[in-house]
């Protein structure tokens, strides 16, 4: 986190290691703006488009930058976006369950990044712990929640392979005996793109895309099964969307469905990324 420096990223000040109470302090920069508030009561929105774009322009900025550094933020969601004091910009916060992912660090610098690495003791980011479901359910990716990751036998047996044995496994899914990865999809950064489709889906209507009946069961099989639904209005204007289908592909509203369609993806190999989405959004 000391290493991370952008404009749409919580800044770690300093930490502080106290031996004597066994506890380690860390001193973080400090948001006077507060979270995005983003609903009424009844679960309206009660923020313009401009707000919106906005928000989602430095939340895309942010992600960015910490994919390019190989970190997995886990957890994207409303709560976990800030305002500065002038509330002029917004900032990612929140790394509790975060994960540094070395392969996605190399990609980034096999493009233009020269600045020599940080040495990371990898022992501190386990695979397993990507594979754990970590995150706010509502904005948890299909992948994460899949459960046909596990074998017959019932064994999350990925937990237990090296990356290297992983990388392997999934340029030839026949390889091995058993061969337990065949069925369920990497974990990359892909699950922050779904998780920032899902907050711009909240940001837009006041409400959650998907719903459990306070069932976290429920939840989960809505999320994997069934595709989100497009109020008749948007943003705090209420302007009209057309629907799931409209059919004037120059409004607004044709313009939101097509990014919706394109983060809330199910499939994490079709997702749009993060690149390709700053190409597209300037047509919201």
């Amino acid at each position: 986190m000391k290493r991370c420096r952008h404009a749409n990223i919580v800044r770690l000040v300093e930490v502080i290691d106290d031996p004597a109470q066994e506890k380690i302090y860390l001193v973080m920069e400090y948001l006077a703006g507060g979270p995005i508030h983003w609903q009424t009561p009844e679960d309206k929105p009660v923020l313009t488009l401009k707000q919106t774009r906005r928000i989602m322009r430095d939340a895309m900025l942010g992600l960015e930058y910490l994919h390019h550094e190989g970190i997995i933020h886990r957890d994207i969601k409303p709560a976990n976006l800030l305002y500065t004091r002038d509330r002029r910009t917004v900032k990612i916060v929140d790394f509790g369950v975060a994960h540094y992912a070395p392969t996605h660090r190399i990609k980034a610098r096999e493009t233009n990044d020269t600045r020599p690495d940080t040495i990371i003791n990898q022992d501190l980011f386990p695979l397993r712990n990507l594979l754990r479901t970590q995150g706010t359910p509502i904005f948890l990716a299909p992948e994460v929640l899949d459960e046909t990751l596990k074998t017959d036998s019932g064994d999350d047996t990925r937990q237990f392979l090296s990356y290297d044995t992983i990388s392997a496994f999934e340029s030839n899914p026949t390889a091995g005996p058993s061969n337990p990865l065949k069925r369920r999809p990497p974990l990359t950064t892909a699950i922050d793109v779904w998780a920032l489709g899902v907050t711009f889906y909240c940001l837009l209507f006041g409400h959650v895309p998907f719903t459990g009946d306070n069932n976290r069961y429920a939840l989960n099989d809505h999320i994997l099964k069934n595709d989100f639904k497009i109020d008749d209005e948007m943003g705090y204007e209420r302007v009209v969307t057309g629907g799931r289908h409209p059919g004037d592909n120059a409004s607004e509203g044709s313009t939101v469905v097509y990014l919706l369609e394109k983060v809330l993806e199910k499939k994490p190999s079709q997702r749009i990324t993060i690149a390709t989405m700053k190409v597209n959004f300037p047509r919201f």
